[in-house]
């Protein structure tokens, strides 16, 4: 029996209340951003995750990732992630963020940012780091004339394709992709969608998508999870969620969506 790749299971963050008057022996008050969250993701599959700004989606991604302290448990291929995960533990999950120049130190060119990263993780030498940059950015699609070049050279697209190659260099097993085409033109989207279901084919890789774009998720995605005010209220088959949604919440959204049948002919564009 395989195991999931993720097992997320009554997960819950809660962040103190600044600013607000209590006296010193008061425990601070503090916001619930997620509340009993449990999902599951399966090996190669790509689980969308959508909701309203502000519902905790890249809360949950963070998280995920080690970047928050939560309550609860995480499972990557049935080993529990401990609070303080090692280094090889937390290659296991990458992230892909929003904002592609915000993610890329703007002081180094793109051969040093992938080549530090390896480096530093032992993943490569010195000697063998700068062929495994090239190779590494030809499954992004990019080729080898951005190794000299500074992220502010290049347009979004290509420095969202570097932020991709950054994260398979540390060959994660699960990735997490948050709101990854949300920044570029609509020209751009079609080729970085179609990039990451390639590299979800050729690697294996499993994938969680964030997206408030439920025309891509539509496309993209094995299962959808819907989640309302850092609860999880509905998880289903990509197909099931769009044609019988059972939560008013999932089904608000849908009907919030002009159009929605355009995704199929989105679609057609993204095969040509």
């Amino acid at each position: 029996m395989t195991l999931p790749i993720l097992e997320v299971e009554h997960l819950s963050m809660r962040f103190p209340v600044k600013g607000v008057a209590r006296w010193p022996w008061h425990p601070r008050p503090t916001r619930t951003v997620l509340d009993d969250v449990s999902l599951v993701v399966e090996r190669g599959e790509i689980l969308g995750l959508v909701g309203e700004s502000g519902s905790g989606k890249s809360t949950l991604a963070r998280c995920i990732v080690g970047v928050y302290k939560s309550e609860g448990s995480i499972r990557i291929d049935g080993e529990s992630l401990p609070a303080r995960p090692k280094p090889a533990q937390r290659r296991r999950v990458q992230m892909v963020f929003q904002d592609p120049y915000a993610a890329l130190n703007p002081a180094l060119k793109v051969g040093q940012i992938l080549e530090e990263l390896l480096v530093v993780h032992s993943l490569a030498t010195t000697r063998t780091a700068p062929g495994r940059a090239e190779e590494l950015l030809s499954w992004v699609g990019l080729g080898t004339d951005v190794i000299g070049v500074h992220p502010g050279a290049l347009s979004g697209g290509q420095r969202q394709r570097v932020n991709i190659a950054r994260a398979l260099a540390l060959e994660p097993e699960l990735l997490i992709a948050d709101e990854v085409v949300s920044a570029l033109d609509a020209s751009v989207q079609a080729s970085v969608l179609n990039l990451l279901l390639d590299l979800r084919d050729r690697l294996n890789l499993s994938m969680v998508f964030i997206s408030h774009n439920l025309a891509i998720v539509r496309q993209v995605c094995d299962r959808v999870a819907v989640m309302q005010d850092g609860r999880l209220v509905e998880t289903a088959s990509t197909e099931q969620l769009f044609t019988a949604a059972s939560h008013p919440y999932t089904q608000e959204l849908l009907a919030a969506v002009p159009r929605l049948r355009i995704a199929r002919g989105a679609q057609k564009g993204m095969s040509s």
